[in-house]
């Protein structure tokens, strides 16, 4: 695994919760933004004090991204399970809409999806047809994330293996998403590569 930056986008003590708890699960995400926006969001919201962050960022290029020490936690999901989680985020602007009069794509904010149709996966989910696609990149970087923090702080290496909702899924001890936990999120989205970490 390359290394990880745990400078360039260093969160401060008002942005997550300086206590340690034994971890039982990996929370994967994504962004809905790109170029690291959503980092500009964390740090600027309710004057600075802004806690649903998450602990680890991997951008499209593979790099990751350390915000704090994954001994601690943030309101990742906003359930206690946080606590006992370490939360990855994949850069991913997630859902798209085709506009009908110019044929382009638009992400949630209305800003053109600069990238070529191959990027975009049409696969009708959760009353959205069109997604932005991880990378391969993305997907190497989290499986040897995954691994080495599986390794560093006992999380068992089970992975869910899907992207639905599930009501008992506080009590699942490994790999989730944050779309196991609310039937309303979208990440991650059905673009993932959910062959890729069955493998741990």
């Amino acid at each position: 695994m390359g290394l990880i930056d745990e400078n360039s986008y260093k969160l401060t003590e008002k942005n997550y919760f300086k206590e340690t708890y034994d971890k039982t699960q990996i929370i994967i995400g994504h962004t809905y933004r790109n170029n690291m926006l959503h980092y500009a969001e964390w740090i600027y919201r309710l004057n600075g004090k802004n806690k649903k962050t998450a602990t680890f960022t991997i951008n499209k290029d593979g790099k990751i991204y350390q915000h704090y020490n994954p001994s601690f936690y943030s309101s990742f999901i906003n359930k206690e399970q946080d606590k006992a989680s370490i939360s990855i985020v994949l850069e991913n602007v997630g859902w798209l809409r085709k506009d009908g009069i110019s044929n382009k794509y638009l992400d949630w904010l209305g800003n053109e999806y600069k990238k070529q149709n191959e990027d975009v996966l049409n696969k009708r989910w959760r009353n959205y047809s069109y997604w932005d696609k991880y990378s391969n990149k993305q997907l190497e970087s989290l499986k040897d994330l995954v691994t080495e923090l599986c390794q560093e702080y006992n999380v068992p290496k089970n992975f869910i293996g899907h992207n639905v909702y599930d009501e008992n899924i506080d009590l699942y001890k490994g790999i989730v998403f944050r779309s196991n936990y609310y039937q309303e999120t979208t990440d991650v989205s059905p673009a993932f590569d959910f062959e890729y970490l069955k493998n741990l």
